[in-house]
Order: structure tokens, then sequence, then C-alpha cells
């Protein structure tokens, strides 16, 4: 009897253990000392400096000392041997002679940054929200644009000018520019990506972004005279209580630390209140740690002495709350809740970062986990992931031990393919996961699978032969021809790159072979 009690203590103790059936999986063995990672580019750092590098990790610029930046538009900006930048692209091609005296920053948060002391221009205004092809760039201290190709769409004529956001930026004139880059006492405007001037920069001396949830941008000359800008460039003057019907949900607050919500026909949404803002994140609004939803019902409210806060990246889908560590005094834990304040990932952890493509990274005082959205936790890592380390279904990660970063393949984007159990190797091109249907590189997998690959660029036509198997598929059509018979899928060829992907299950199990999906490890295996 005690020897079944004690089978019994020991299955539960294991059955209790975390079980990770995922593992890490690195891109390549190169160790660097930093790596920032951007749109479809990247920048690489060792003793040597630093190298342009693809969106499959691959370096297409040798290193070197000369400094460099990631724009928003896919481009990066190198500071030449004249102290000027010219900017090369994601092929490693110089598409820009060293011409330009600023650039704009990458990361949104940040509105002036500096690529070390030029005897020119040397800060960069706020890169946008990476939604335009589109950055700005001066040429003697005058800003202009330039998009992903190095062609100037919009002439240099301001003073300053920032990035793009949601299709309007905002633009400067008449004022001090400095050699460090900072603009004072100037006026605001704004102008759409055409360069079409919608409020030209001759009148108002403070303006706003545009704030995507918010659904404007606003400028005020500071004597009361203030508008709101939606993003078709529509200009709406505000009255006396800041109201204008620019969106749906217009944000009003008193110099006394009040605020209050008013829907385009100035029905209030929510009265006025004392608190620290009113933000509207994800169709919920946040405030005096609450989430409610946009008929102001209250849907969570914080613990007592918790603190909920949000990231300004537009793309991020949770909120995340603070509690007061128990044990040391001043510090907090940090946790994840979705948008109707359900717990996703409990607040035990120093970080939590919503890296984006499915996966929140948690770190604890003594461990590292990468979680799916769902709060399953997908593996234990030996690293630290930070919070712009991840993009294209690659993600970026610091060893405790050596201090340096590698790249890894985050699997719910890229997951792996085994043929017979025998993993396939990707390179330049990867599986990638859309609407619950893996596509693969044509040939990778196919002709290791025996058959005969052939593409036709006339039609945009895939076809696979194997014995007395024909299957063919057209990019754009999710209709599936075998042996001369038409079927419908639910997912079509996609060219991306110059690369042609086709439905991983259809194809093989049209050629015979059985397809086995793993949900727990992200793996696929082709068997005959």
């Amino acid at each position: 009897m005690k020897r079944f009690i004690l089978l019994i203590c020991a299955l539960t103790l294991f059955l209790s253990l975390p079980v990770f059936s995922m593992e890490l999986e690195w891109v390549s063995d190169q160790v660097y000392s930093n790596i920032d990672i951007g749109k479809d580019i990247g920048l690489v750092y060792n003793e040597k400096g630093s190298a342009v590098i693809n969106k499959y990790c691959q370096i297409v610029t040798p290193f070197t000392e000369n400094q460099k930046r990631i724009t928003p538009n896919g481009l990066v900006a190198v500071l030449g041997d004249n102290g000027y930048i010219g900017f090369v692209n994601n092929k490693g091609e110089q598409v820009t002679d060293y011409i330009y005296d600023a650039f704009c920053d990458t990361h949104e948060k940040s509105h002036i940054t500096q690529i070390g002391y030029l005897s020119h221009l040397t800060g960069f205004p706020s890169a946008g929200d990476g939604s335009s092809d589109l950055i700005p760039v001066s040429i003697n201290k005058k800003f202009g644009y330039i998009n992903s190709y190095g062609t100037t769409v919009i002439p240099h004529k301001y003073e300053y000018a920032y990035g793009f956001h949601q299709g309007i930026a905002k633009i400067c004139a008449d004022g001090i520019l400095s050699d460090y880059g900072t603009y004072t006492n100037g006026k605001y405007g704004f102008i759409k990506e055409t360069g079409e001037e919608v409020l030209p920069p001759d009148s108002y001396w403070v303006a706003s972004y545009f704030q995507k949830d918010r659904g404007y941008a606003s400028a005020g000359n500071g004597v009361g005279d203030s508008v709101l800008i939606d993003k078709d460039g529509n200009i709406f003057k505000c009255d006396n209580d800041g109201f204008a019907p620019a969106a749906d949900y217009i944000f009003l607050n008193s110099e006394y630390g009040r605020y209050s919500v008013v829907d385009k026909n100035k029905n209030t949404v929510i009265p006025w209140t004392w608190c620290y803002g009113i933000e509207l994140y994800n169709n919920r609004f946040i405030y005096n740690n609450g989430i409610y939803n946009l008929n102001n019902e209250l849907i969570y409210q914080a613990p007592e002495r918790a603190s909920l806060y949000t990231v300004s990246n537009d793309d991020k889908n949770f909120m995340y709350l603070r509690v007061p560590h128990p044990k040391i005094d001043g510090y907090a834990l940090i946790g994840c809740l979705d948008m109707n304040g359900n717990t996703v990932i409990e607040p035990i952890y120093q970080t939590v970062l919503d890296l984006g493509e499915g996966i929140i990274y948690a770190r604890s005082e003594t461990e590292n986990f990468l979680f799916d959205y769902n709060g399953k936790k997908l593996m234990k890592l030996n690293g630290q992931v930070d919070y712009d380390f991840s993009h294209n279904g690659f993600f970026a990660m610091r060893d405790f031990d050596s201090m340096k970063f590698k790249i890894a393949v985050n699997p719910l984007v890229h997951p792996k393919i085994y043929l017979n159990k025998e993993k396939v190797q990707f390179s330049d091109a990867y599986p990638f996961i859309e609407n619950q249907r893996t596509l693969v590189p044509l040939r990778v997998v196919f002709e290791k699978l025996g058959a005969e690959v052939l593409w036709d660029d006339n039609t945009n036509t895939a076809t696979v032969k194997k014995g007395d198997k024909v299957i063919s598929m057209t990019e754009g059509k999710n209709i599936i021809t075998v042996n001369g018979i038409e079927s419908t899928i639910d997912v079509s060829p996609k060219i991306i790159d110059d690369r042609t992907y086709i439905p991983l299950r259809a194809f093989s199990e049209n050629l015979g072979f059985t397809v086995v999906w793993d949900e727990n490890t992200y793996e696929i295996n082709i068997g005959a």
C-alpha cells in the first residue's frame, strides 16, 4: 500500500512539472554583441563594427565601422566618410549617395536621436508608425521625404519634418534649428503622403502626432485656437471645450486634472472625472486602473495597490498588470491581461513583453520563458529577449553567460518541417503559417520528396509532378488541379520576394504523402 501511495505521489509530482515540448531553433551559430531588427532588414554588431542583414538574417553588407541606423521603410542609414548619410536597402545595394545631413530614427518613442557628432545637422525626427514608405531626410538643413528606393517624393523645404502616422505627418517652419537637431519656436502643420499640406505650417505653435486609437491629431496656438485633423486630412476647428467631430471619440481635459470623453455628436461617453488621463486602447477605455468598454461599463478593476499600463506600439495586444512585490519594498511584479481583464500571464515576473507574432516573453528573477497568446508556456530560455528584437518570424536573444546575441526562429510563424523525420533546412525562404495553413517554398520541400517542380512565369502557375500525379495551382487562385480535375481549397499560392510559396498539405497529400501536424511543438512531419 505504501508503494502504491508513493507511486501516486511521484506521478502527481511528475504531472505537475512544466513540460516543454518546443525547442529553440537558431538561424545560425553566429553570435553578436548587439542586434537591431526592423522591417525586412537589420543590423548586427561585433568587434569589427556593424553589418546589414536581410529579413532571413543573412549578412548582405560586410562589417564596417561606419555608424548605421535602421529606418522604418526598410532602409539602413549609413554615415559616410564625408560626414553625410547615405542609404542601403535590404539587398545591400546603395540606393542614395552620401548627401543627407539627417534622417529619422526608427524608434517611434524617441523624438531626437544622434548618430554621433557631425559638423552638420545631427538630429533625427520621429520615424512614425511604419505604415508609410516615406521617411523624412534633410539636405542642407531642409527636410523632405524619400521612399524605400531612395527617390525624393516630397521636396526638401521644411525646417523640420516628422514621420508619417496613419498617412499624416507633422511638419515645421519658421523655427530655430540647431546643429544638435533641436527645433524650437516654430510653427507646425500636417501633410499627406502626396505632399499636400492639409494644414500649412504657418499658424500653430504646438501639434501632436496622429494617434491611431483616437483617430486624430491636434494643433493649437496656445491661446485657445485649436483644430483636430483626421486620417483623411480633414480639419475640424475646436470649440471652447476642445471639441470637434474629427473621430468617433474626442478626449477633453481641463487644467485641473479632470478628463472627459464625448462622441462625435458631443454626447457624453465618460463624464468629467479626476484621473491621470484616459486612454483608448484596442477598443477599451483605460483610466483609474480600470478597463471599460465603449459604453463606459467597467469590465475589470485592478486590485488595490496594483496598476494597469499599456504599451505605445499599436500592434500589441494586451494590458499589463503591475502588483507590489510581496517581499521587496518598492519593487513590482508584472503580469499580462487580455482586453477583457482575463489573466493571460500571472503577475509573478519582473518583465513581461508582447513580442508580437503570437509570442509573449516573461522573465522572473531566475528563469525566462516564452508563452503563446493563450498563456500556454512554450519553452524555457537560457537567455533574455529584448523588446525591439522581434520581427518577420525571428527574434534575438542574449545569452546570460556570454552576454552575446544570437537570432532564433519564431516557431509560431515558421514551423519546422520534417521529411520522414529528417529536418528540412531553410536559409533564404522559410515556411510560414497563414490562416491556419502552412505555405512552403516551392522547390525546397517538393524536390526533396523526389518530385519535379515547374514554374510558369507567364501564368504564375506552379506545377509539381511525381509518378502519375500532376498537380498545379496559380498564384492568387484557390483552385487546385490534380490530373486535370479542379477543386477549390481555402488557400492559394503566394509570391513573396520573387519566391513562390504553395500550400503544403494540399500538394503533399495529393502526391500520396501523409502530413502530421504536432500542435505542441509546431512541427510538421511528411511521410510516405
